[in-house]
């Protein structure tokens, strides 16, 4: 494929030389061509493995995505209910020390009522809702959480 292989044609001196420059040069071509399309299979065969790779990556960073925001709601649910149940452990240490120092309103016995009150479950319930919400804003003040 050199210059000096191939001459311009006003410098051949003979019709058989131009002829037969011209047969070689025609061998040649043919078989860049068949090595430009052996390549172009080869290429597209590396583009084939590559699209298919980026599609596992993709896949495999999605999965990664999944796992992690998995994780990170399994972190949070331990939080959750380790500030629940640090609320509800409250709420019984504080019903404990009512039932030793006398319920509010309800001091030495003086009312029945009151201490049914503060007995029933759904005071009790919603006294441990209280204590929870008041935990999970204490916990979202110190984690920095919005």
């Amino acid at each position: 494929m050199s210059p000096n292989k191939y001459p311009p044609p006003e410098q051949i001196p003979s019709a058989e030389r131009q002829r037969r420059l011209y047969v070689e040069a025609v061998k040649e071509i043919d078989h860049l061509r068949k090595m430009v399309s052996s390549e172009n299979i080869v290429a597209k065969e590396y583009r084939h493995d590559r699209d298919e790779l980026k599609g596992e990556l993709k896949s495999a960073k999605r999965s990664i995505i999944t796992l992690s925001r998995r994780q990170k709601a399994a972190d949070e649910s331990k939080k959750a209910a380790a500030w629940s149940g640090g609320a509800a452990i409250c709420v019984t240490i504080l019903y404990q020390l009512w039932h030793t120092i006398g319920f509010p309103f309800a001091r030495n016995g003086a009312d029945k009522k009151w201490m049914e009150f503060w007995s029933h479950e759904a005071v009790y319930g919603v006294i441990v809702w209280l204590m929870t919400v008041m935990f999970a804003e204490v916990y979202k003040a110190t984690s920095g959480h919005k």
